[in-house]
C-alpha cells in the first residue's frame, strides 16, 4: 500500500473516531405561536409565548389565559410614565401664577391654565397681607393626564 493511500484511510479513522466522539446538543429553533395571533413566538424551553415588539407574554393556566409583561416592557412603561410626569410638572411650574395683594386690600387670587410638551395643568394661588411688610402666599397646581399635583408656598417680607 502506498503513502497516499495510508494518508487517506489514516485520516478517514481520524475524522471517524473525532465525530463518533462529538455530544452534538439538539438545537431549539424558535418557534411561532398562532394560539395568541401574528408576532407572538414560543420563548424556548417553555409553553409561553412573548411578543418581542411589545413584550407581551401569554400562557395558558388551568384558569385560563395569563396575560404579562415582560421585566424590560414593564420598566420601559414605568420610564415612559415618569417622563410623562415630569413633562406634567413642568405644565404645572409654568402655570402656576403668583397672586400679588393691590395696595389698600388684604387678599388676591390668581387662576391659570397652561401646557407644555402636551401635558395641560390648571393651577391656582392665594396671598395674604397679614401687614405693611408681611405678605404670605401659596398655591396649588394640577396636571390634567396623570394627577400629577404640585404646591408652593411663601413668605414675603418688606422694608
Amino acid at each position: 500500500m502506498g503513502k497516499f493511500m495510508k494518508l487517506v484511510l489514516t485520516s478517514a479513522a481520524v475524522f471517524i473516531a473525532l465525530a463518533s466522539s462529538v455530544n452534538a446538543q439538539p438545537i431549539e429553533y424558535v418557534r411561532v405561536c398562532p394560539i395568541y395571533g401574528s408576532g407572538f413566538f414560543y420563548i424556548p424551553g417553555t409553553e409561553r409565548c412573548i411578543k418581542p415588539e411589545t413584550g407581551e407574554i401569554r400562557y395558558e393556566t388551568a384558569n385560563g389565559t395569563v396575560y404579562e409583561l415582560s421585566a424590560l416592557a414593564q420598566d420601559a412603561e414605568a420610564a415612559q410614565t415618569a417622563a410623562n410626569r415630569g413633562l406634567e410638572g413642568a405644565a404645572i411650574a409654568l402655570t402656576m401664577p403668583e397672586a400679588s395683594v393691590a395696595a389698600g386690600k388684604q387678599f388676591a387670587a390668581a387662576v391659570n391654565v397652561g401646557g407644555f410638551d402636551g401635558k395641560a395643568a390648571v393651577a391656582g394661588s392665594m396671598a395674604y397681607q397679614a401687614t405693611d411688610a408681611l405678605t404670605l402666599n401659596g398655591g396649588v397646581g394640577l396636571g390634567l393626564q396623570y394627577g400629577t399635583v404640585g404646591a408652593k408656598g411663601g413668605v414675603n417680607f418688606s422694608w
